[in-house]
């Protein structure tokens, strides 16, 4: 079981996520893509790789953003979720193996396994809410398997610019893509390959504190 996490100057959330899944997960596979610019994480785990992105390595974001073509004057190149949506395409085409996807401040409260679940291009818990900047359908950005294969055979991708872009138009103040355009992509390639969790059976999430 192949399990990435994102992480951004957060060395103690994510090695409390880390633990967490050790905890509960049987000999997972744990990918850490490292997009630190200040705190640089320090691998303390023998079943951890670290994808090292703190140089621009694997993605630079400073030229990438440059060229993003919607700025805002209150967030200037911080575009979190594209950051965080690119990062985690870029995982897809250098390994190219289905993973599940947690964020950095991430608690496992049990075991991940029946997320992973090779039958369908993903398992995982789909928002219709009205409570986000902009009302669309996502599959929320953590807790969730993708079946890269699977994906990969079908044309499906997780971070596509310019649906970033078309979104961004609509509402200037929020750069929103994630989990948007992947949910998109599976349910016009395949509508009935995916299944839905509910993420809150398997995580406390740092809003309430839980990770302390």
């Amino acid at each position: 079981m192949n399990i990435l996490i994102v992480n951004y100057n957060t060395q103690d959330i994510t090695e409390n996520c880390i633990t967490s899944i050790n905890r509960y997960c049987e000999n997972p596979n744990i990918y850490v893509w490292d997009n630190s610019d200040r705190l640089k994480f320090v691998n303390r785990f023998k079943n951890v790789t670290v994808l090292d992105n703190t140089a621009g390595q694997h993605i630079d974001f400073e030229s990438w953003l440059d060229s993003f073509p919607y700025k805002h004057k209150y967030t200037n190149n911080n575009y979190g979720s594209a950051k965080h949506c690119v990062s985690v395409q870029k995982f897809i085409d250098i390994l190219r193996i289905p993973f599940i996807l947690l964020d950095s401040d991430t608690v496992v409260k049990r075991d991940l396994s029946p997320l992973w679940d090779e039958r369908y291009l993903f398992t995982g818990e789909i928002d219709n809410s009205t409570n986000h900047h902009i009302n669309i359908p996502r599959l929320l950005p953590y807790c969730c398997f993708i079946n890269v294969p699977v994906c990969i055979s079908k044309g499906i991708t997780y971070f596509n610019s310019e649906y970033m872009w078309k979104l961004t138009r609509k509402n200037p103040d929020r750069f929103y893509d994630t989990g948007a355009w992947f949910l998109l992509s599976c349910i016009k390639a395949e509508p009935t390959l995916f299944k839905t969790i509910h993420y809150t059976d398997y995580i406390d999430h740092l809003v309430g504190g839980s990770w302390k």
